[in-house]
């Protein structure tokens, strides 16, 4: 079984823990638990939306699988990793999803860059 989202919708793994550059884990509890906000990664995207009045013209979601998002708390339609290992009977659902449209996504994280301070 595998869950793929409809329309603009994504798939979105939350992350609930950092890794440090030297492999060391932080937990949520200290780093994120205070932001109004949540991260996670794209694990799905669904096709896209159908533009006013067509019926075969689709516009694509902006999002790729793989991307790390920053989304609010409150967004989307929560799935606990008990209610995936369950439904998709598997043990390797590690981590909560959540499901929401492209437009419920304040932006993309870009681990690349660095944030340089002045």
């Amino acid at each position: 079984m595998k869950i793929t989202p409809t329309g603009n919708r994504l798939l979105i793994k939350i992350i609930d823990k950092e890794i440090s550059p030297g492999g060391i884990i932080i937990p949520k509890a200290t780093t994120l638990h205070s932001l109004p906000a949540s991260i996670g990664e794209i694990v799905a995207a669904g096709p896209g939306y159908l533009e006013d009045g067509a019926t075969d013209k689709w516009t694509p979601c902006s999002f790729k699988v793989g991307q790390k998002v920053l989304f609010s708390k409150e967004a989307g339609l929560k799935i606990p990793k008990e209610i995936l290992r369950y439904y998709l009977n598997s043990n390797t659902a590690d981590s909560d999803y959540t499901i929401m449209q492209e437009n419920q996504i304040y932006g993309t994280i870009d681990e690349e860059q660095k944030i340089k301070s002045e």
